[in-house]
């Protein structure tokens, strides 16, 4: 399936800091990829925390991209060479990883990159729509990085 954004009016005048935007949605995709190879070597509590976290990565992946569309950007979700070598190198420590007794505290560690991100958007956002859904999206990871349940 190919994701379609709609295409902005040409009037529009970006107040958006479109590359803060577009700085999250990378290290968003790069967490999302990083926690789907490291997945299979998760116990069942680990689990649970890191599919609710690919799952809103996902889900704020759609959205990141859909702001940037309407602010005139080009939202690139694929990631680039940092979420491929990020893929890599998660791949290589889950091969040699088979203690799991600190793999919650190694997600929150990698989920600090996105939440330095979101930091620095909100940094430039700083009032507006985008500012609240920006908020929101940060308030969700660390909701779900703490263990609360998040919809």
């Amino acid at each position: 399936m190919v994701d379609t954004y709609p295409i902005p009016p040409a009037n529009i005048e970006p107040n958006v800091d479109t590359a803060g935007l577009q700085n999250v949605l990378t290290h968003t995709v790069h967490a999302k990829d990083r926690l789907q190879i490291v997945r299979e070597n998760l116990d069942r509590t680990t689990l649970n925390v890191a599919d609710s976290l690919i799952a809103k990565h996902i889900a704020h992946s759609e959205q990141l991209s859909r702001m940037i569309t309407e602010k005139g950007g080009t939202p690139d979700a694929s990631g680039g060479v940092g979420s491929s070598l990020s893929a890599s190198l998660s791949k290589i420590g889950a091969m040699f990883d088979d203690d799991t007794a600190d793999s919650m505290e190694t997600i929150r560690d990698g989920e600090e990159e996105v939440m330095d991100a979101f930091g620095e958007a909100l940094g430039k956002i700083t009032d507006g729509p985008e500012h609240d859904e920006l908020v929101k999206m940060r308030d969700e990871i660390s909701r779900i990085c703490k263990g609360d349940t998040v919809a």
